[in-house]
């Protein structure tokens, strides 16, 4: 620090000698322009210093009242949008001294002790650079300075303040693609400055320049200092509004080339502010109702981060996000503000509606009646369904349909926007059923049990319809059993009718197979005899079987191609000739054929 070594002056304050500190007088004649010492304006000193420790007085009380005497954004973890944020990630770099020295040199900082912003962030009263452009004590100031999106601004000695209160993301990583939306995405709180030079967000369109009143000379200093009111308005609090009584601080609007002609009391009732507020508030229903902003959240900048929404969705909430964090309700740019808003309001309404609907159940018993909930996500200015049995349809927002008839329905619901529709179809969606049908298969209808053990047999259930219990009688009197695919053991060789009763909601339902399950213990002997062995064509002859233990049997005549599988068919030869025939007969156990040659002899 640069020590100004000047011999003390003594002034007569009251009556009583003082000692007035030769650095203070100096500081106060340059910055006053004069070119000798004035000892009277050293009493100025008085109202910053205490005679004995040194400390703002004034000054630091009012600094205590405002939004900058804020330890929590470096003190503690940041919950923001659903995410979590550390000292380190966050608060170290934008919101500390050292912070706000760095960043006007691009230079990260690593620190483990940082100090919040104080007085000597903006000042450095003793070794300021006078008689340059800003002929002032504040700190780090050049004339032009830009924004996150390349926009240069000048706002005078304001530049200083407009450096941290800007957006830190211009949005420019929005492309055209579907956008996942990162826990900090935004703007950032208080980008002021982009508000106030009409510089930022997203137009959709050519937009109006924009000139701005309230970004000329000094720009922020114009009206958050100057004369202040205590500890409550103005100068070092840059408040203007009283948090607890709502009390507004209008004097420095109402000053000469402002708004002396015209004398504002609110500034709410500025020109615009009613319709900027009317479009906010729009565009954070529709945030809200497409589940991008946090319904809980009642100050309407809560959204759910790691969320993928589509690029113009992303650059709406951007926008509405610019005006909300600015906090100023449009104050600082209101004609500026109304553009911005009108516009991404277009936007907003142009975007399709993202169809969405759910029903009280997806199945049941005809006739079945279904309630439809539409759950669309968008501005939506009518419903066209299509309950798919080529009979209902609705143009209802929420409605109910009945299904009379058993069967599977693909439903479609159409919602229309502004401009363009959405469609969502649901296929093979409500699944209506009659009363259930009983069926079963098994792989093992025939079986050996050639040990002597018995033979377990697995069994399918193949029934349709909404079914909640099964009974399964396996034909051998052993109990009935209520699996829904059961396996049974089989002890005695035999033939065995199985039967299986299916019920539920919509009925009940029974079907038997007689001697489906046979059970053999020894494979068969093939054996046959015909009534007549010659004879004239066309001959007609009865075989029997003669065979022991078969189950199936496979007749080959020897005259076609055509075989038989009855136990005693009867075949007519047309042809003189002498025929072959052969018998197989099979069962559980295996197969045995037995082949007559020559056997049967026809004649002309």
């Amino acid at each position: 620090m640069k020590i100004f070594r000047l011999l003390p002056l003594l002034i007569l304050i009251g009556g009583l000698m003082t000692l007035i500190p030769s650095g203070c007088d100096k500081l106060i004649t340059e910055v006053n322009n004069n070119t000798m010492y004035d000892s009277t304006l050293g009493l100025a000193c008085f109202n910053c210093h205490s005679d004995e420790d040194n400390i703002f007085l004034r000054p630091k009380g009012q600094f205590n009242n405002s939004a900058h005497a804020n330890h929590k954004l470096i003190d503690a973890t940041i919950d923001l949008n659903h995410s979590s944020y550390s000292v380190d990630n966050c608060g170290a770099q934008c919101h500390t001294h050292e912070g706000f020295l760095k960043t006007f040199d691009s230079v990260s900082i690593n620190n483990n002790s940082y100090s919040a912003i104080n007085c000597f962030t903006c000042h450095m009263p003793h070794t300021g650079q006078y008689n340059t452009w800003n002929a002032d004590t504040l700190r780090a100031i050049d004339e032009f300075d830009y924004l996150a999106n390349g926009e240069a601004y000048s706002l005078g000695k304001s530049n200083m303040c407009a450096h941290c209160h800007q957006a830190n993301k211009s949005g420019s990583s929005i492309g055209t693609s579907d956008y996942i939306l990162s826990g900090d995405f935004g703007p950032h709180f208080s980008p002021q400055a982009d508000m106030l030079a009409g510089k930022a967000g997203f137009s959709f369109d050519t937009a109006t320049v924009i000139n701005n009143p309230h970004a000329t000379g000094d720009g922020c200093l114009n009206c958050h200092y100057g004369t202040g009111q205590g500890y409550t308005f103005g100068e070092h609090t840059f408040r203007l509004e009283d948090k607890t009584t709502g009390e507004q601080y209008t004097a420095n609007c109402n000053i000469s080339s402002c708004h002396d002609n015209n004398p504002i009391d609110s500034f709410y009732s500025a020109e615009n502010i009613d319709t900027i507020i009317t479009y906010t508030d729009s565009l954070e229903a529709l945030l809200k109702n497409r589940d991008v902003l946090d319904t809980a959240d009642t100050n309407g900048i809560v959204f759910y981060a790691d969320s993928t929404v589509s690029s113009d969705v992303a650059k709406i909430l951007y926008n509405y996000l610019l005006v909300k964090l600015d906090g100023s309700k449009g104050i600082h740019n209101p004609t500026f503000t109304k553009q911005l808003l009108e516009r991404t309001v277009t936007k907003a309404d142009s975007l399709p509606p993202n169809g969405a609907f759910s029903v009280d159940t997806t199945y049941g018993c005809a006739p079945l009646t279904v309630n439809f909930t539409d759950q669309t996500k968008g501005t939506v200015s009518g419903w066209s369904w299509d309950f798919g049995d080529g009979v209902g349809s609705s143009s209802a927002k929420d409605t109910s349909y009945t299904f009379i008839n058993p069967g599977t329905y693909t439903v479609t619901l159409i919602v229309s926007g502004f401009i363009s529709n959405d469609t969502v179809i649901k296929t093979d969606y409500i699944k209506v059923y009659g009363n259930p049908v009983a069926d079963f298969s098994s792989n093992d209808t025939l079986a050996c049990d050639s040990s002597g053990s018995g033979v377990t047999i697995s069994f399918n259930n193949t029934s349709s319809g909404l079914i909640d219990s099964s009974a399964w009688d396996f034909g051998d009197g052993s109990p009935v059993s209520t699996d829904i695919n059961p396996t049974h053991l089989y002890t005695q060789p035999g033939a065995y009718t199985v039967s299986l009763i299916v019920s539920g909601p919509c009925g009940a339902d029974t079907t038997v197979k007689p001697d489906y399950i046979v059970i053999d213990s020894t494979a068969p002997t093939a054996d046959f005899s015909a009534d007549i062995l010659t004879g004239a064509a066309p001959l007609v002859v009865n075989f029997t079987d003669l065979s022991t233990n078969a189950i199936s049997w496979s007749w080959d005549f020897g005259d076609t191609t055509e075989t038989l599988t009855l136990q005693n068919p009867t075949h007519t030869f047309s042809n003189p000739g002498t025929y072959t025939v052969t018998l197989t007969v099979s069962n559980g156990c295996g197969s045995d054929v037995m082949i007559k040659t020559d056997y049967i002899v026809v004649t002309n």
